[in-house]
């Protein structure tokens, strides 16, 4: 017992040593190919001027009809304003660049991480967890709790629902998964781990104490993690023959 419990330890431990070695060998390589940096450069340029432009108009609205006008359309807590717009394309592209590396390379995971992607996106566009979380708040007669509301427990519990529709592909993708996949795992990882932190976390937070900053902190952060996403997608598929055949 003890014997096999010490190599179930040693599997984990190899996974996550593997995971990490891919990992950096990803970000080495995005690092030095030019494309991928001027790429992400743009990424980031074009995120941060977004969400700078965003705030800045925002404070100084009550002073200038040019900054009122600049923060309608960049608005962060507003439907359909451009800042959303731009999470919904960065959103997409990741999902077709992941597409295109799963076609290329027949990467389990990076099919996961297009559906993943497409998910989000189809998230944001469609307003699945705020509909679905009124039909279930509705359904259910949720009543608030912990400073939520029924609406926020039954988007929660879309969530939960969504999250059990993408787990056993996940599963799928490890179980054969090949050289190479662990790492953008890893990395795709901590792109989402700060998805949640912002979407979910920061929103529900947002809910409970409505400050100006948690809502900027709230949709600045996705704007940021789906940029994130983007990089990835844009390093793997212009480093992937070195990637996974280093692998």
């Amino acid at each position: 017992m003890a014997v096999e419990h010490h190599d179930i330890r040693a599997e984990r431990g190899a996974f996550i040593a593997q995971a990490l070695e891919e990992f950096m060998l990803l970000c080495r390589m995005g690092w030095q190919d030019r494309s991928s940096r001027v790429i992400s450069a743009v990424f980031l340029a074009t995120t941060t001027l977004c969400l700078a432009a965003a705030v800045l108009a925002y404070a100084l609205q009550p002073y200038s009809t040019l900054a009122g006008t600049i923060h309608a359309e960049l608005n962060l807590g507003i439907d359909n304003s451009l800042s959303e717009k731009l999470g919904h394309g960065l959103a997409f592209l990741a999902a077709a660049l992941f597409v295109m590396c799963h076609i290329r390379d027949r990467s389990r995971v990076a099919l996961f991480l297009a559906v993943l992607c497409a998910f989000i996106w189809f998230d944001d566009t469609a307003r699945y967890h705020e509909r679905l979380g009124s039909v279930i708040a509705e359904a259910a007669a949720l009543q608030p709790a912990f400073g939520l509301r029924g609406q926020d427990l039954g988007e929660l519990a879309a969530w939960y629902i969504a999250a059990c529709l993408l787990a056993p592909l996940l599963a799928w993708a490890l179980k054969q998964r090949m050289t190479g996949d662990l790492g953008l795992l890893f990395a795709a990882g901590l792109c989402f781990g700060a998805l949640v932190i912002f979407g979910v976390v920061i929103d529900m937070a947002h809910i409970v104490f409505p400050v100006k900053a948690l809502l900027f902190l709230e949709d600045g952060g996705e704007l940021i993690t789906l940029t994130g996403f983007c990089i990835l997608a844009v390093s793997v598929s212009q480093t992937r023959e070195r990637y996974f055949q280093t692998n």
